[in-house]
């Protein structure tokens, strides 16, 4: 899937809590037929307006039903001032949303033979699709998921995945910086016979842990690797992403 750069309007049909520390937004796609079922696991570019200035912000698609013409954008309700929580926070029925997309996921390499998938909720939708796709594939091999979330209710988000052989779970209540997530990491036992690949993604200064601890640790040949930082503690995005250009990947 091409990024999209045209930019779309539509409305609101429904806001939510679906876990105490996740909103979903279910708009409206009707007429909007590049928006399919391949865009679960994507992101759109939410356009807000602060100032005159129009701000960008990435948010994952975390579903997609043609049927019903609807999406679902799933926010962290963590109450800050950034202009994508504030957007959510302050959604209502019929009010507008104005976007760009939407932009590709990035699907796991399916040829590899045991997976690591390492997320806060930031990355909750992403890393759910990656899950979802993977069962719906029948896929029998051992994947380890790693998530952190506020609060242990968080977790019911991954409720219909649990019971899924393939999947071991490991859950770590929190906060918002994701500082465990590397220490789980390194209790987690893989097997490094194995072709291998690892979907990481979530708070800046924890994904780069997770970098730097792979470099030092050689004998974790990832076949496939994805690491992506979403957000940093106490920058805003624009902070966050000169930040990222940065990062030694």
């Amino acid at each position: 899937m091409a990024k999209n750069r045209e930019q779309y309007k539509s409305k609101i049909l429904k806001t939510e809590l679906i876990t105490p520390n996740l909103r979903r937004l279910t708009v409206d796609i009707a007429g909007l037929e590049h928006i399919d079922s391949n865009a679960r696991g994507g992101y759109i570019k939410l356009a807000v307006m602060r100032d005159g200035e129009e701000l960008k912000r990435s948010i994952s698609i975390a579903e997609v039903d043609t049927e019903k013409k609807v999406m679902a954008l799933d926010f962290v309700n963590h109450g800050g001032a950034g202009p994508a929580a504030q957007f959510a926070r302050e959604a209502t029925v019929n009010s507008e949303i104005t976007f760009y997309g939407p932009g590709p996921r990035r699907d796991v390499d399916t040829t590899c033979s045991e997976y690591i998938f390492v997320g806060d909720m930031t990355a909750f939708p992403a890393l759910k699709a990656q899950l979802e796709l993977m069962k719906e594939r029948n896929e029998a091999k051992k994947c380890h998921v790693i998530v952190e979330a506020k609060s242990s209710e968080d977790f019911s988000y991954f409720s219909k995945l649990e019971d899924y052989e393939h999947f071991d779970f490991t859950f770590i209540e929190g906060n918002f910086t994701a500082l465990s997530l590397l220490e789980n990491l390194k209790k987690t036992s893989i097997d490094t016979s194995k072709n291998l690949s690892l979907w990481c993604a979530g708070e800046r200064l924890a994904i780069n842990e997770i970098r730097g601890y792979l470099r030092e640790n050689s004998e974790l040949n990832f076949e496939d690797k994805y690491t992506s930082s979403y957000w940093q503690c106490g920058l805003d995005q624009s902070e966050h992403s000169k930040l990222k250009k940065t990062d030694v990947i």
